[in-house]
């Protein structure tokens, strides 16, 4: 007879570790430190004439732009997970965008290389 696992012993899908999660989260707070940071050192590089303040601050909204999209990226999958009609409407208003295939330009023979005539 084969045995049937009963519903504890049945496998379960691995969760995260709470360690991982921890450092994840860890990770994230130093990178904003670390923008907020260098877009302050950068404003004040803008001010003193001893430091160049765009140095800095290129590096320190780029870092912050992705960390805010992403943190963007995340409230917006949970407002649609929480009320999925909005997903529907929001597509209905808001199209997503297709890329059209390039338009290929038809043969000219005559400039092409393939077709040209040896020259006597």
């Amino acid at each position: 007879m084969k045995h049937v696992p009963a519903k504890s012993e049945a496998k379960k899908p691995k969760k995260r570790s709470k360690i991982i999660i921890t450092l994840k989260f860890i990770w994230f707070g130093i990178r904003i430190a670390a923008a907020f940071t260098m877009i302050f050192i950068g404003f004040a590089g803008v001010v003193l004439p001893v430091l160049p303040g765009w140095v800095l601050l290129i590096p320190g909204f780029a870092l912050l732009y992705r960390e805010i999209m992403m943190i963007l990226r995340g409230i917006r999958n949970w407002f649609f997970r929480k009320f999925p009609i909005l997903e529907k409407l929001a597509v209905v208003i808001f199209p997503p965008k297709i890329k059209e295939p390039p338009k290929k330009k038809p043969l000219d023979p005559g400039s092409s290389p393939v077709f040209e005539e040896p020259s006597h």
